[in-house]
């Protein structure tokens, strides 16, 4: 019974890719103003961007970075950006971060306020 109720608290929960997928099959509805341009993202062997847009207007570049739970996009986002000029960023979370945790400069999201 405890492996069945497991499953029932944490098996059907949503995972990052389920929601990459939401937030790109949405894409031009969430994000009117940025064009998607890929996901899983390869900047090195061992990073991936989750989403990269760009912004319609300019063409700058867009990294959005998906996280579960209690996961901060904050610190992977910042590296991301190293190998960008000047990019946007963007954080998407499931649960609302404290302001302690945000960094000056970066857009957050949780996928609630996105109708996710």
């Amino acid at each position: 019974i405890s492996l069945y109720l497991s499953f029932l608290l944490h098996g059907s929960r949503k995972k990052e890719h389920d929601y990459q997928s939401e937030i790109i099959g949405k894409f031009n509805a969430l994000f009117p103003n940025l064009d998607f341009v890929s996901s899983e993202y390869k900047i090195s062997n061992s990073c991936r961007i989750d989403i990269l847009a760009k912004e319609k207007q300019n063409g700058k570049d867009v990294i959005i970075e998906l996280k579960t739970g209690r996961n901060n996009p904050t610190p992977q986002l910042i590296r991301y950006s190293k190998y960008f000029k000047a990019p946007l960023l963007i954080g998407i979370t499931e649960e609302r971060l404290k302001d302690s945790e945000k960094e000056e400069g970066i857009i957050y999201y949780t996928y609630s306020d996105l109708g996710l």
